[in-house]
């Protein structure tokens, strides 16, 4: 079955102008007959988490960590690879972003306790009991905490441009200042998102920003030719506020309280040589310090653009370790 990710792309945004997805349910639920494509799970702790399903439900199963700040719909990209690959993946919201309610003791730390109930409900509805994770940038550490904690559930890792900030041996980041400035003053940094965000949505046209200008020539070429996909999914992670958006940019700076040396499962890095928003020394320093991590440097690659041609491979890592 041949899925073009435009009709894909559009359906999605239907649902969202609809005001929005399949509907909430809990894990504990009786199991449907069919996957929801998307929905909101209700957790034991009563908070909600968005998801949305990409690629056949009878392929291997594997969970999607997006970057910050954006939300699942960041997964649309990878539609196409999903089914070349036959790949099963669930996009996840992290708390206060897209369809998950904001939780004010979120933390790297007890993000995977929120997925092994994402797991338990899928598990519900059929679906195999070891998955993957794919990370991406700012689902670097979520990711590492989830490999870490949940080898019961997760067979292997892979990480797509990953980032760790204030690392030892890690330089800055083109983007780093402004995300230390969030950290630092998270009250401010809520109220001046809150404008940008509101003058996106009068604007969608204007998907530029200067911190955007800094990226790499083909990180700008590609957010040009994907400009819709792009502002959706940014504007997504704002659907109730920046609060959440925030709260994550500020967990993303190292330490994580993660022990990387524990890690069992298989880890692979890929990673633009052209990615000014984590440098090289971000794949060396995590590959240093985390058992069975392999690293594969993409010539001429970026940021953004690794997301559309290193996911076929990527994908296929997963589907021979899951």
């Amino acid at each position: 079955m041949i899925v073009n990710r435009r009709q894909v792309i559009m359906s999605m945004t239907a649902v969202m102008l609809n005001g929005g997805v399949a509907g909430e349910v809990a894990w504990g639920d009786e199991p449907s007959a069919s996957i929801p494509s998307s929905g909101r799970i209700r957790l034991s702790s009563s908070h909600q988490v968005g998801f949305s399903c990409f690629g056949p439900p009878d392929g291997t199963p594997v969970l999607y960590f997006h970057g910050t700040p954006s939300s699942r719909l960041e997964a649309e990209i990878l539609v196409d690879a999903c089914h070349q690959t036959g790949v099963f993946l669930v996009a996840i919201d992290r708390p206060g972003m897209g369809l998950s309610s904001y939780q004010a003791d979120h933390t790297v730390a007890n993000w995977p306790c929120d997925v092994e109930e994402v797991v338990r409900y899928f598990q519900g509805h059929g679906v195999a009991q070891r998955w993957g994770v794919l990370a991406y940038s700012g689902g670097t550490p979520f990711g590492l905490s989830c490999a870490q904690q949940l080898p019961q559930s997760i067979s292997g890792l892979a990480i797509l441009a990953p980032r760790t900030p204030g690392a030892p041996g890690v330089p800055q980041g083109i983007v780093d200042s402004g995300m230390y400035s969030v950290q630092r003053r998270p009250r401010l940094a809520t109220l001046a998102l809150n404008v940008k965000f509101r003058r996106l949505r009068k604007r969608p046209q204007r998907t530029g920003s200067r911190q955007l200008d800094r990226f790499a020539t083909v990180d700008r070429q590609f957010l040009a030719c994907h400009a819709d996909w792009f502002r959706r999914t940014v504007l997504e992670a704002a659907r109730c506020g920046s609060t959440g958006i925030v709260r994550d940019i500020s967990l993303l700076p190292w330490p994580w309280n993660v022990s990387l040396s524990h890690i069992q499962v298989p880890v692979a890095i890929w990673q633009g040589t052209q990615d000014y928003s984590a440098p090289v020394a971000t794949s060396e320093f995590l590959a240093s310090r985390t058992p069975s991590c392999e690293i594969h440097l993409l010539q001429h690659e970026g940021h953004f653009t690794v997301l559309e041609t290193a996911s076929p491979g990527v994908l296929r890592w997963l589907r021979e370790n899951v």
